[in-house]
């Protein structure tokens, strides 16, 4: 019977997934004889883009559409719905022992022998139910996210209570940097950074896209939520071609170009910068591609401080506020922080080690 490595990841964006793809790739190559079940609201095609690229490897991995979790309810990329987010909460876990067997029930299914989890906290109540180990990776948690909105809004208060119950049952925790100290588990690891490592050839992607010589290509990406009025937002530059791809809509402006077909990651790594919001994956990734990073603020998101820190210290980075963008300014704007970011010296973090780190964990939980 084969290994069955079952994920449970979170619905909130697409860095989940992508995170977790690597980790996935990874465990089914130390486990000749591993398949991996991954339970997921992320759209297939995503992990078809990138863990495509090996078709024996993905032939070992079955996609589950599951939402396990909520995260932050969101209007677009930057602006979070914090009064949407309890009724959506309750409306997902209305029955919390109800919504920890059901999600048992479906992993039992599979027989898994491990769950990993990234990082829905029911997941590790699942697992207790079920008398398998459960590890949990992330960079943050949901508890810690939802106690700090509860000290302003207390209808976070009984979430933050509920996932720190939950994720007291995980048999361990890998803390993946740059991110606050995770809280509620008993037993926390370090595990540095993780991205997701370049499969495609890039080169050829600027030609194919008909960047001009002498222009600058900036990859737009807001993550799975995209950006509303992005045509107003996203201003022309001279010198830029701006680069989109869903979930992202076609501009199509004479300085736009708009991907099809091209493996995301090797589009990220053709391009001289990623025009974004701070997400662990886009951050991560951006920083092992060698991609610079002009960033706008997020909203009121606890987890921002420690990925703008990161970023400044370790790799090319500059910011321009959202309230500029689709303002008079906003070309203005836009435009020196590039001339800024293009400024910097190039500095890159090497070591991404965090995917051989939490198959140790694995190991050790097996």
């Amino acid at each position: 019977m084969p290994l069955v490595l079952a994920f449970v990841i979170s619905a909130h964006g697409y860095g989940h997934a992508s995170r977790q793809m690597e980790v996935i790739r990874t465990l089914l190559r130390r486990h000749d004889d591993a398949r991996a079940v991954v339970l997921t609201a992320a759209p297939a095609a995503v992990f078809e883009d990138y863990l495509g690229r090996e078709p024996d490897l993905f032939a070992r991995v079955t996609l589950v559409p599951h939402r396990a979790d909520v995260g932050i309810v969101q209007r677009d990329g930057l602006v979070m719905d914090h009064d949407a987010t309890p009724r959506a909460l309750a409306a997902v876990w209305p029955d919390p022992e109800g919504a920890e067997a059901a999600l048992a029930l479906t992993l039992a299914a599979h027989r898994p022998a491990v769950v990993i989890a990234d990082i829905p906290p029911v997941a590790f109540g699942a697992a207790a139910r079920l008398g398998v180990p459960s590890l949990a990776i992330g960079n943050f948690d949901w508890a810690w996210i939802y106690g700090a909105y509860a000290e302003r809004a207390p209808a976070f208060a009984p979430w933050a209570r509920l996932c720190t119950r939950w994720q007291a049952q995980a048999d361990l925790a890998v803390h993946l940097a740059p991110g606050p100290a995770l809280t509620g588990f008993g037993r926390v690891v370090e595990g540095g950074l993780l991205a997701r490592r370049l499969l495609v050839d890039p080169r050829g992607i600027r030609a194919e896209l008909a960047v001009p010589t002498g222009h600058r290509a900036v990859l737009a990406s807001f993550g799975g939520f995209g950006l509303v009025d992005a045509g107003r937002r996203i201003p022309p530059l001279p010198g830029i071609t701006w680069i989109l791809a869903e979930p992202m809509d076609d501009l199509a402006r004479p300085d736009t170009r708009f991907a099809r077909g091209i493996p995301y990651l090797a589009l990220l790594a053709a391009c001289d910068a990623v025009f974004t919001k701070p997400g662990y994956g886009i951050v991560s990734e951006a920083a092992r591609q060698h991609t610079r990073l002009l960033y706008t603020d997020r909203g009121d998101f606890p987890e921002y401080p420690w990925l703008t820190r990161w970023m400044h210290e370790h790799v090319p980075a500059a910011h321009v506020p959202s309230a500029e963008l689709g303002t008079e300014r906003g070309a203005q704007a836009l435009g020196g922080a590039l001339e800024a970011l293009f400024a910097q010296e190039e500095r890159w973090p090497e070591a991404f080690t965090a995917d051989l780190r939490i198959a140790e964990a694995v190991d050790g939980l097996l």
